[in-house]
Order: structure tokens, then sequence, then C-alpha cells
């Protein structure tokens, strides 16, 4: 892995409630197959309760709250 100076960057994030991206989905012809919720998240999401996990994941520190970071969506177009 190597680390480049970038000079300054720009961050952009969209949060999706997993019931708006499941209704949006079922309402653009899909249909749910299975969904997997994790407590790891791709990306540090807070320095202060998270930590790594392994490379490139993290999770939340021994006794903080937990919930999911993540989840796994499985949707097959309906044949309709």
């Amino acid at each position: 892995m190597h680390n480049a100076d970038t000079g300054p960057t720009t961050t952009h994030a969209w949060e999706h409630s997993s019931g708006k991206v499941l209704n949006a989905l079922t309402k653009a012809g899909f249909d749910f197959v299975h969904l997997h919720e994790r407590d790891l998240a791709f990306f540090e999401p807070w320095p202060d309760v998270c930590e790594p996990h392994s490379p490139k994941l993290w999770k939340f520190k021994h006794g903080e709250v937990r919930f999911p970071l993540s989840y796994t969506l499985k949707m097959i177009r309906n044949s309709q």
C-alpha cells in the first residue's frame, strides 16, 4: 500500500436507512431475498468509539453500544 500526498480532499457520504433502500428496490421491481447486518464498517466512522478489526475493517471498541455498521443485501428482479 502506498500513501501519497494528494493535498486537500473532500469526502461525500449519504446515509440511507436499510428500510429506505429496501422500499426503493421493491418499488423498482426487485424481490427481497436476504439481509445480513454486521457490526463492521469499511471505513473508520468514529475514531473515539471504533478500532481496527482487520485491514480495511473497523469495529466498536469493547464496552461501546453496538449497532449495525454495514449490511449485505440480496434482491432479485421479479419477473412481472
